[in-house]
């Protein structure tokens, strides 16, 4: 099977609106990891490359970083009624330099809906994404 550019996207938010939304759960994740010797980047980094081996971590410390982080995860939906979650684009290895993500991000779900005319066309449109070489 031969490698090639696929498309994808976010909806990214930055860390300082997320903190905004959900101060106090914001800061407990950040907390969590500060007792485990992380900071954000460090544990996105640490997940995208299989090093957020539970067995690295206190089991304790280990289970208190994911809590914090699936209540940040609740506090933001039940402030906007939007999915978030801690991802990682390694745009040196696996993307391009004109890349708008890099690095750990903050990833927004349920932005967008359907229109009423969408919906009706929904089972005959299709999104696609693609990229252009060149």
């Amino acid at each position: 099977m031969g490698m090639g550019y696929g498309a994808n996207y976010a909806d990214v938010i930055e860390g300082r609106s997320v903190q905004e939304i959900c101060p106090e759960e914001f800061q407990a994740f950040e907390k969590a990891l500060g007792v485990a010797g992380m900071h954000i980047e460090t544990y996105a980094t640490a997940i995208y490359f299989d090093d957020a081996d539970p067995n690295d971590l206190e089991q304790e410390e280990f289970m208190h970083i994911n809590l914090a982080y699936k209540q940040l995860q609740k506090a933001f939906y039940n402030a906007t009624n939007l999915d978030i979650w801690l991802d990682f684009h390694n745009s040196e290895d696996n993307g391009d330099r004109y890349d708008d993500v890099k690095g750990y991000y903050w990833a927004v779900d349920g932005m967008y809906q359907l229109t009423e005319a969408g919906k009706k066309m929904q089972d005959k449109v299709v999104r696609k994404f693609y990229v252009t070489f060149g």
